[in-house]
This record gives structure tokens, C-alpha cells and sequence, in this order.
């Protein structure tokens, strides 16, 4: 089954066993070989690359936005050393941190892999989503970690881009900066209308407690740290409302993929539910339309094709024969 399939509301990402046996993401962990072929309906504004190690670029907003196997960046026009977003750095944050246990003689014989891949998946305006995963392993340890999320971040926020400092792919509050979350987008009513008539995430309201929550804030507080049953596997974090990618525009409608972690064995997995909201100032159907057609950006739909199984991969190593 295809973790992007649009006809289902809801779907467990599939799951394959990576080179050095551990679970990925498919749709973050298959890397196709040779150049992508340019696609002529994306338009001037998201002109795709055939070089080497390009996977796609475009002007979107007052940005420039470049994808390849090595970076996804995006920089202002206007200041071209003004740099919204890399996902290099970003990684590069991730293992700062994730490193830091390690130092002195608890690092002496350290021997870790560390490897985040992300993938575009969406392109409108100055607003943009991405996949990021994360794998981490040391050979002393019994069992690797590692998450996948979705991020939409909005380039003409201020501050860095930042998460992932803490536990897993996580946000803080005091980290969000471009980072947005669906109350940034939608109404509180809209987002608890949707959140509440979801088919994976009503069960887990209900179990939480008999009477029905008034309020956004109510509904959340029974869905926050609660886990999957009935053999899905999935968790609902705290940072739950920041987990989305732009995903589709049908009928004036936005359609808003919601990305929920995996947990235990399933960690690297992704379970995906749609929500349906409608347009608004900051996703209106002007800016929609055009990212739904591939005139302007592209929205997750069509992420795969864009891709066409590449993605982003930054890799470090921690202990012996590393540097680091």
C-alpha cells in the first residue's frame, strides 16, 4: 500500500528493511538511481533539475527553493546569504544533541551512526512541508531509535527552523518560530471538528473519558501520550498539532495531512490521517489553486512524483573512525 494513497483517510506507512537491516520509512528510505527527468507541467516557477544531485527547485514567494540528494534549502531573493531553512543544518543540530551524552570518557568507545533523510513534499507560497526521519544506532546497544514526522514551516517566520534537540523529532514550545501549527492556519472549531471525527483519533478521545470534550484544549489533553490499539501503531505526542503537511485542494476545500509517530518496534513508521478545513487568508484558493496544478510549488499529492524516490541524506558517525 502506498503511505501517500489518496484514497484512503487514513493508512500505516509501509515499512522495508534498510542496508543495514533496520526498518525505514519507504517513502523516505528508497533512493532511485540516475538523473530526474524535467517535467514540463510543473511550470517556470518549479522547474525541476536533470544536473547531478538535484531533485527539484523553484521560486516560490519572495524564495528560492533548491532540493537535492545532499540539502533542501531555501533563500531569500532579496539576500541571498539570508537562508530560511536548510535541512543540513538542521540535521547537524539533531546530532549536537543527540551527542552530548557521549562526551568525556562516556564517548571513549562510542561506536554510532546517526542519519536524518528528508524529502520535500509540499511547495505554496512562503509556506513549505517536508518528511524528515531519523535513525540512530550504536553498536553497544540493543535496539536503534529513531521517528518520522511532517513539518510545514512558514520562510517569512523569524528564527531558525529548530526541533529535534530533545527526544526524538519533537518540538518545543519555545522552538517553534517558522514552525506552524494548525491553529496558525485554522480555526480552533475547524481543527476539533476534524480531530474529533477521525477515525483513528475519536477511539482514543472516547477511551480517554465518557463525556464528550467542549473544546480543542479538552480534546487534546485526552489525546496527548496516549497509544494505538486494534493493531494500528501509532502515538499521539504533544507536539501533535505541528505534525502536517499541505496535501491536497479539491472542490475549494484544503486537505491537511496529519503525520502521527509510530512507537515500540514500529517507531520509524508514520500513520497519516486526512483532515478537510476550508480556505483561508494565509492557504487561500488563489495560492492553493495554483499548487494543485503545478503552476506555482506543488503540494503533497504530488510529492511522489516530484521525488521520484530521491531524498535528501545526511549522515554522521560518532566514536571510533568518525572525527568526531
Amino acid at each position: 500500500m502506498n503511505l501517500y494513497d489518496d484514497k484512503a483517510a487514513s493508512c500505516v506507512a509501509p515499512v522495508a528493511v534498510g542496508n543495514r537491516g533496520h526498518i525505514r520509512l519507504v517513502a523516505l528510505g528508497i533512493m532511485a538511481l540516475g538523473l530526474l527527468v524535467p517535467d514540463p507541467s510543473t511550470g517556470q516557477a518549479a522547474r525541476q533539475q536533470s544536473r547531478s544531485g538535484a531533485i527539484w527547485s523553484g521560486s516560490s514567494g519572495e524564495f528560492e527553493i533548491l532540493w537535492s540528494d545532499t540539502d533542501l534549502t531555501a533563500q531569500s531573493q532579496r539576500d541571498r546569504h539570508a537562508v530560511a531553512l536548510s535541512a543540513r543544518a538542521l540535521a547537524r543540530d539533531g546530532f549536537d544533541q543527540y551527542k552530548k551524552p557521549f562526551s568525556g570518557a562516556a564517548g571513549s568507545n562510542a561506536n554510532c551512526d546517526y542519519e536524518r533523510r528528508f524529502a520535500l513534499r509540499a511547495v505554496a507560497g512562503s509556506l513549505i512541508s517536508f518528511a524528515d526521519s531519523y535513525y540512530a544506532s550504536c553498536r553497544q546497544e540493543a535496539h536503534p531509535s529513531g521517528e518520522a514526522r511532517y513539518t510545514t514551516v512558514d520562510l517569512v517566520g523569524s528564527g531558525r527552523v529548530l526541533y529535534g534537540t530533545g527526544e526524538g523529532l519533537s518540538i518545543d514550545a519555545g522552538q517553534a518560530a517558522k514552525i506552524l501549527r494548525l491553529t496558525d492556519l485554522f480555526t480552533e472549531d475547524d481543527i476539533y471538528r476534524n480531530l474529533l471525527g477521525n477515525s483513528l483519533l475519536r477511539p482514543l478521545a472516547e477511551r480517554a473519558g465518557s463525556a464528550k470534550p467542549a473544546v480543542l484544549a479538552a480534546l487534546l489533553a485526552r489525546l496527548y501520550d496516549q497509544n494505538s490499539e486494534n493493531g494500528e501503531c501509532f502515538r499521539v505526542p504533544r507536539d501533535i498539532l505541528t505534525r502536517f503537511e499541505l496535501y491536497g485542494f479539491e472542490g475549494g476545500k484544503v486537505i491537511i495531512r496529519l503525520g502521527l509517530p509510530g512507537q515500540a518496534l514500529c517507531r520509524e513508521n508514520l500513520t497519516t490521517a486526512d483532515l478537510v478545513f476550508p480556505v483561508t487568508r494565509k492557504l487561500n484558493e488563489t495560492l492553493m489553486r495554483a499548487a494543485a496544478q503545478r503552476q506555482q510549488g506543488f503540494l503533497g499529492r504530488d510529492a511522489d512524483d516530484v521525488a521520484a524516490g530521491r531524498v535528501t541524506t545526511v549522515d554522521f558517525k560518532l566514536g571510533r573512525g568518525s572525527g568526531q
